[in-house]
């Protein structure tokens, strides 16, 4: 059997949701792995303890502990240096992996000569409840390649790869709020071979406060950035990207962003009202919301955009 390796940064969650996930990898049915988990908080004794009583029990897990919060990119890239797995899969903190997710994924990389592979997720709430089936869809090389065009398509923690892929591509880039996206972005244009796969590996938890204030503004103009580069073939060109990336990171204010993630929110909870048939008061908290704000009316361009290019590639 061939070793993989699960890695996984921790932060700020809580004791219960750490323990599901990290219960959820050392019970997989596939047995030979090791779990590499990185403390990127260093003031939590909570945590520390916790995870220092995990490694006592189970000598697959390896925890290393950062001197100071250093972030999810640094975190990862310095766990990808500690795996002695010939395969990496992605995990969060607070999701849930499959029993048979390792196993799944393996074969499946295996079967269809894959270099990367990845799953549409369930989502789970902040109780554990699954509130929503994703549809397991088997996407193509192909077919990313056109749709990853207008946005992400890849959910990050159910990442599984050779860990050559990693190693090439040394690794997530300092494109914070997007280095999955522009990773994944990276992959397809070396020409790595990628697919979704027709099972859901993961139950993704939804965080009611998943949409940071700070955040989300970057995330969203930083992700139309990152499509350009990739449209024009560009991304690659490292010097350029990262250039870029920053010129369009320091045009972003506090007041824009906060503007922003209120108004998500308010049209999030406007498409809340529509799926539960309140069509008028839905629709028009939508307009408002898209009004008041116009990077969330291009956001919502975008998001319809998206899904009518993806019906349009699958030949739906």
């Amino acid at each position: 059997m061939v070793k993989v390796s699960i890695i996984m940064s921790v932060y700020n969650e809580s004791i219960d949701w750490i323990d599901m996930a990290i219960e959820s990898i050392i019970n997989q049915t596939y047995t030979q792995i090791e779990f590499i988990i990185i403390n990127d908080n260093p003031d939590n004794n909570e945590i520390i303890e916790y995870l220092k009583d995990k490694v006592n029990k189970d000598y697959r897990i390896k925890v290393f502990y950062n001197n100071q919060n250093k972030g999810l990119i640094a975190s990862l890239n310095y766990a990808i240096t500690q795996c002695s797995g010939e395969y990496i899969a992605r995990m969060d903190a607070d999701d849930i992996s499959k029993e048979d997710r390792i196993e799944k994924q393996l074969n499946f990389l295996t079967k269809n000569n894959c270099d990367f592979v990845y799953s549409n997720v369930d989502l789970i709430n902040e109780e554990s409840e699954i509130v929503s089936i994703g549809k397991p869809i088997l996407l193509k090389q192909t077919e990313l390649k056109c749709i990853s065009k207008y946005g992400n398509p890849s959910k990050h923690p159910t990442w599984f790869m050779k860990k050559s892929v990693y190693s090439e591509l040394r690794g997530y880039r300092n494109i914070f709020f997007v280095e999955d996206y522009d990773f994944f972005l990276r992959a397809l244009l070396n020409n790595y071979r990628i697919m979704q796969m027709d099972y859901n590996v993961l139950l993704y938890r939804y965080r009611e406060n998943s949409i940071s204030r700070k955040n989300a503004l970057p995330q969203f103009k930083l992700t139309n950035l990152l499509k350009k580069l990739y449209k024009s073939g560009e991304l690659l060109d490292n010097e350029k990207t990262i250039n870029l990336y920053y010129k369009e990171l320091n045009k972003i204010n506090s007041k824009d962003s906060e503007s922003y993630a209120n108004c998500l929110i308010s049209r999030d909870e406007g498409i809340n009202k529509m799926k539960n048939k309140d069509y008028f008061r839905g629709i028009s908290q939508v307009i408002k919301s898209s009004t008041i704000n116009r990077f969330v009316l291009f956001n919502t361009i975008n998001t319809i955009n998206y899904r009518i290019k993806y019906k349009k590639i699958r030949g739906i």
